[in-house]
Formats: structure tokens, sequence, C-alpha cells
């Protein structure tokens, strides 16, 4: 098809690979970085594809040139501005997402609980229902124990974990006395879970202190 319209025969597969890219977007949801780039690599294919197509339609030679260079010039720019973020701000804006100091804050909640209080974890360290496998992760809990000592259920297909040994990842399904205390590990954000608290440890995304029930 593209042939007979006088295009290089070379764009038939990147056509093909966007549409059969297509599918993604209706029966997946796109968070994965793989599958954006499947989608990215074709796009920036058939746009310097159309590019050049257009330059071979434009009769003024003085005009393909000026195209050329304001395209030149448009990269390069872009190419200036996405260093000065990457280099100067990027790392404070993508700490959030990439969890920073999560490590520490999970270790100063555990060596801070004494053997008899239970720990609270934040629900919203990650968009999924995983916020436990950062708990197992950086203080090395066996999957033997874990397995052994979970709460959890399957909902919409999801392995939703409620607690393990004394970590609770639910704030309703941690049930305390009136002057027990516990300790808590949540995002800087969200709303302290108790009227009465003892701060421990905070930094600019996450916060650790003991809560006593009045």
């Amino acid at each position: 098809m593209f042939i007979y319209l006088g295009i290089k025969k070379d764009f038939d597969l990147f056509f093909l690979w966007f549409v059969a890219c297509l599918p993604l977007i209706f029966f997946t949801k796109l968070e994965s970085l793989n599958r954006g780039n499947a989608f990215l690599i074709t796009i920036i294919v058939i746009a310097s594809f159309a590019f050049l197509e257009i330059l071979k339609l434009l009769s003024s030679e003085n005009l393909k040139k000026l195209l050329a260079i304001a395209l030149a010039l448009y990269i390069v720019l872009n190419s200036i501005l996405f260093g000065v973020k990457y280099f100067t701000r990027y790392e404070e804006d993508a700490a959030s997402s990439f969890k920073v100091r999560l490590d520490k804050a999970i270790a100063q909640a555990y060596i801070s609980a004494s053997s008899s209080e239970k720990i609270l974890i934040s629900a919203r360290i990650s968009l999924r229902t995983l916020d436990y496998i950062y708990v197992l992760f950086y203080l090395k809990f066996s999957p033997q124990e874990f397995q052994l000592e979970s709460n959890y259920e399957i909902k919409n297909g999801e392995y939703v974990v409620d607690s393990f040994d004394r970590f609770y990842f639910n704030q309703n399904s941690l049930k305390v006395s009136k002057d027990e205390t516990f300790i808590f590990l949540l995002r800087q954000e969200e709303r302290d879970p108790c009227p009465s608290l003892q701060p421990i440890y905070q930094d600019k995304w996450w916060k650790v202190g003991r809560c006593k029930m009045l």
C-alpha cells in the first residue's frame, strides 16, 4: 500500500508495529515503561518519515533548508531543557515515585517498636496493593515466615495483604486497647493516626512516630 503511495517500503514495518500495539490501549493499562516504548519508538519513526516526505514535496530549496534548521533548533532546545531538568530538578520530582529514604523510615519504625508494639504501615506507599513488599524487602523477612503469618485476601484478582507479623497495612484492622501504643509509618501528607503521638523520625517524604490511643 505504502509503495503505491510512493513511500519507502521500510515504513510498512513501523506502521504495522504501531497498529499491532493499538490493542494495548483497550485491553491493558499502559503503566509499564516497555509498553509505552512500544508506541514511542514507532511514533518517532513515523514522524521522521512524515517529515522527510514533506521535505520532498516542497519545491523551494530555501524553504527546505529553513524547515530543516527549524527542526534542528527545536531538537537542540528541547535537549537542553531536558538536560537541565534531569540534572537539577528530576531527582526531587521523582523522589516520591522512587520511594526515596523509605528504607530508612521502615528501619526506624522497626527498631523503635518494642516486642509488644504493633506497626502501622501506610497504605499509600504504592499505587497498587503492594505496600507489604517494601517491608519484606528492606527487613529481609523470609518468604516462609511471610506465608505462615500473613493475613490476606484476593480482591479483583489482586493479592491484598492486610497484615503479617506485627505489621498492619490497614488502620481499620489495627486493634489496640486504650492504653496500648503502636508505631506508625506514613507519608508526610497523610493525617496522623491519633491525637497523642511521639515523633520518632521524619524527612521530606515520610514520618514515623509512636501513638497512644486515648
